[in-house]
C-alpha cells in the first residue's frame, strides 16, 4: 500500500510539471507571435521571399543568399473560423461555410504568409478554403 502511495504520488508530479511547462511553452509561444505582429505593423523592412531563406533587411535590394529581389513588407487582415477544426481563412468577411460561425478577423503579414507557402497561398487566392487537402 506504501509503495502505491508512492507511485501514485510520483506520477501526480509528473503529470504537473508536464501540464505546467506545456502551459509555459504554450504563452512563450504566444508571445513570440505577438512580437513578430508587432514587428509587422510598427516598422518597415524588406525580406526575402523564398520560404527557405530568413534573410532580412532595413532597405530594399537583393537577398546576398540568393539574389532575388527582397519584398517590402505589408500588412492585411484575413478572415478566420473561431472553430480550429474548420481550418478556413478568406479575404472577405462572412459566414464559415462549414459550422455557419462568424468569421473573425486576423491581421498577417505578407511576410508571414511567404513563410507559410506561397504556392499554396496563390492556388486558392480570393477564395474561402480549407488548409486540409
Amino acid at each position: 500500500m506504501k509503495k502505491l502511495t508512492i507511485v501514485l504520488f510520483v506520477l501526480i508530479a509528473f503529470g504537473l510539471v508536464f501540464a505546467f511547462s506545456t502551459g509555459l511553452y504554450a504563452e512563450k509561444k504566444e508571445e513570440a507571435k505577438k512580437e513578430e505582429m508587432k514587428k509587422c505593423t510598427e516598422g518597415t523592412f524588406y525580406y526575402c521571399p523564398m520560404k527557405e531563406c530568413d534573410y532580412k533587411s532595413d532597405k530594399p535590394g537583393k537577398c546576398p543568399t540568393c539574389s532575388m529581389e527582397l519584398k517590402k513588407h505589408e500588412h492585411k487582415t484575413v478572415y478566420v473560423c473561431p472553430m480550429k477544426q474548420c481550418n478556413v481563412e478568406t479575404d472577405k468577411p462572412g459566414k464559415c461555410p462549414k459550422c455557419g460561425m462568424t468569421l473573425k478577423e486576423k491581421e498577417v503579414c505578407n511576410f508571414e504568409m511567404d513563410k507559410k507557402g506561397e504556392e499554396h497561398k496563390k492556388e486558392h487566392e480570393g477564395e474561402t478554403h480549407d488548409h486540409k487537402h
